[in-house]
């Protein structure tokens, strides 16, 4: 019985609903593919970052759906994604993202299934719509999507699964496998596959937990009170940091574990930041941006002073 939003409870779900999902001691076998449980683990302790991903992909998909249902002369769905495609189609994209903004029977959505991932309210931005539209690999028509997102669509869109066919479901093993950084044949059937039933003991079992709780223990999180959260991650975007919005408007930041600066002692990490900062600032000529950057440098100082206050503050307080 699955009682628990865990690992433990995930690998028993998995087990439960496909025969051919096996367990060999520290090898989970999926899709005949075996994969280590210490890939399987950071799947499941990163599932904040993939759930994210996910929502945005299928928003993407839906807004395309919907584009080409009101406009079906305009055939863009089977395009995507694809970033040349992307690039080619960037004035009626535009549009496109445009269009879904204005329905209220998508933004009603979206918020749905923003709510199912447990990790705070979020909507797709016209950056988050053409970043997806980006990503090289399997087409939106083998997005998969689980029962309780089916119903979703069925009383928002109904006519939006006819085009998106879930029962070949493969198309998100591409974009795990690109941002765990594993590239190994077969490997992006088996996340497709172990990532689909995620979503089924996610959405279905827990859509009211916080996938992030299931963390503790496993992830390296220092929580600075008042100020926000340093979270260490391992999957891979190419940026040393990225910023994040918590729950309640709190301000977080996450640090890629596999970005050579991670090696580093802080004060290094400090100095070499501040050094490659100020490198790139001052390759910059233009005037608009000069400004722009000087004023970001101004405002960073001045939240910097404010977090120095709010720490003594702590201290005082202990």
């Amino acid at each position: 019985m699955i009682e628990r939003y865990s690992f433990p409870d995930f690998i028993a779900y998995c087990s439960q609903r496909d025969s051919s999902f096996l367990v060999d001691g520290e090898i989970y076998w999926c899709k005949k593919i075996p994969i280590p449980s210490i890939l399987a683990k950071r799947l499941f302790f990163s599932a904040d970052f993939f759930l994210k991903e996910y929502t945005f992909h299928l928003l993407s998909a839906t807004a395309l759906v919907l584009h080409e249902l009101k406009n079906p002369s305009i055939k863009l769905f089977h395009l995507f994604p694809n970033q040349s495609q992307r690039i080619e189609h960037e004035e009626e994209l535009k549009r496109v993202w445009e269009g879904c903004q204005s329905i209220t029977l998508f933004k009603d959505f979206e918020k749905n299934l923003s709510s199912l991932c447990g990790i705070g309210s979020f909507e797709l931005t016209h950056d988050d719509f053409l970043k997806s539209l980006d990503h090289t690999g399997k087409k939106y028509d083998r997005i998969y999507y689980p029962d309780v997102v089916k119903k979703l669509f069925e009383s928002s869109f109904p006519k939006v699964v006819t085009f998106l066919d879930r029962a070949k479901g493969d198309m998100f093993g591409n974009i795990i496998v690109d941002k765990l950084n594993i590239y190994r044949s077969g490997f992006s059937d088996a996340f497709s596959g172990l990532f689909n039933e995620y979503l089924n003991f996610k959405f279905d079992c827990f859509p009211d937990s916080n996938p992030l709780h299931a963390s503790n223990g496993q992830t390296e999180i220092i929580s600075i009170p008042r100020i926000g959260t340093i979270r260490a991650v391992e999957y891979a975007n190419g940026n040393f940091w990225e910023p994040t919005m918590q729950q309640g408007g709190a301000i977080g930041v996450e640090i890629a574990k596999n970005h050579p600066a991670s090696m580093l002692e802080p004060i290094e990490q400090i100095q070499l930041l501040l050094l490659a900062l100020s490198k790139e600032e001052m390759q910059i000529f233009d005037l608009d941006q000069k400004i722009k950057l000087e004023e970001f440098r101004f405002r960073v100082s001045t939240s910097l002073k404010s977090f120095i206050g709010t720490m003594e503050s702590n201290r005082e307080a202990q």
